[in-house]
């Protein structure tokens, strides 16, 4: 009994050394990753991304995009990848903030989540964009997941709980262009 006690305990020693090396594994991709990243587009050579040096970021991961990638979508990695929520007053734009470290990996992982989505939905955002504003209230939210939810209307606390999280660049609307 005593034998397989230790031979237990010595293998679950050797899974968590293995889950420790595969963490710092993961921590030294991350860090070659943004390394990556910063060589190429950090062009300003600030140590982080800017507003148009994160747009040619965004714009190389799907190079078969035609069109441009709007403010919008600029806005909306730019928060995702932040912890606090940003007012866009112009700090990005003018450079005097930028995105760093983490928040590179989390911008990347949120722009290709993003893309996935994209074709799926977007006929659906299409369909109950009209009027030309290029948002969505509550009432047309509502009808967008119902059409995704294939005719089953979510609850009401879902639909305020999705604007919520898509309205980060306009408050209160999501955008027609935010489909994730």
């Amino acid at each position: 009994m005593r034998k397989m006690a230790a031979v237990a305990a010595a293998m679950a020693q050797r899974r968590a050394a293995e889950r420790r090396l595969d963490a710092q594994r993961q921590k030294q991709d991350r860090q070659a990753f943004v390394q990556g990243v910063l060589k190429k587009y950090d062009v300003s050579k600030s140590g982080g991304l800017t507003y148009q040096e994160l747009r040619g970021f965004l714009k190389e991961l799907q190079p078969s995009r035609e069109d441009e990638i709007t403010d919008g979508e600029v806005k909306w990695v730019i928060q995702m990848s932040t912890t606090e929520k940003q007012d866009f007053a112009g700090e990005w734009t003018s450079g005097v903030k930028q995105l760093e470290g983490k928040a590179l990996e989390v911008a990347a992982k949120e722009w290709l989540q993003y893309l996935q989505n994209f074709d799926e939905i977007s006929g659906v955002f299409d369909a109950h964009c009209a009027g030309g504003t290029g948002f969505l209230d509550k009432e047309q939210l509502t009808a967008v997941l119902t059409d995704l939810n294939e005719g089953v209307p979510p609850e009401e606390v879902d639909v305020d709980k999705v604007l919520e999280q898509a309205s980060i660049v306009k408050i209160g609307r999501a955008s027609c262009r935010e489909r994730v």
